[in-house]
């Protein structure tokens, strides 16, 4: 943890010694601003999650340590209503904490799409991904995306899965 400073009296002195004691880092304003400034944002769309994820933290585990060897694919399989979204969700939101995807996280619910036509403009309009006249939505994502380090969570995909072959070449 950080703790940030300003000034000076005789509770931030008594505050730097029961920061040591703990091992939080103290920052002063000035440093504060150079640390935060340092820090790169990763974009990303993900929905806020309730506070408490109970039970699968070993699969959370598994998958992010799966998505950090460079799987490009990584397919949660089950019947609806086991939490395949919600597994997916935190992960995403470690791999955000992680910083293992610096060039975005983004998830992409595809549960109301069942033309598979629309998943790749779907997907470009979330990324904000121009469409191009003279180019296909495959090739204006597919250059978009060209040595870009990004994590899409494609929800429902399973329900058109004709787009998946698409979506394939993007890998």
């Amino acid at each position: 943890y950080d703790l940030l400073l300003v000034g000076e009296s005789s509770l931030v002195t008594q505050l730097q010694k029961e920061a040591e004691e703990f091992g939080v880092e103290l920052l002063t304003l000035e440093a504060a601003k150079a640390k935060f400034a340092a820090t790169k944002l990763i974009p990303h769309n993900l929905p806020a999650l309730p506070a408490f994820f109970v039970g699968r933290e070993s699969e959370v585990n598994v998958i992010c340590n799966l998505l950090e060897k460079d799987h490009r694919l990584v397919t949660l399989l089950g019947p609806g209503g086991v939490g395949k979204t919600r597994l997916a969700l935190e992960v995403a939101h470690q791999v955000l904490k992680r910083r293992g995807f610096e060039d975005g996280v983004f998830f992409i619910p595809l549960a109301a799409i069942n033309n598979p036509a629309l998943v790749l403009p779907t997907i470009a309009q979330i990324l904000g991904v121009a469409e191009e006249a003279t180019k296909t939505a495959l090739a204006s994502l597919a250059s978009a995306l060209k040595d870009k380090h990004v994590l899409l969570v494609l929800d429902n995909l399973e329900q058109i899965i004709s787009a998946a072959t698409a979506i394939a070449e993007l890998l």
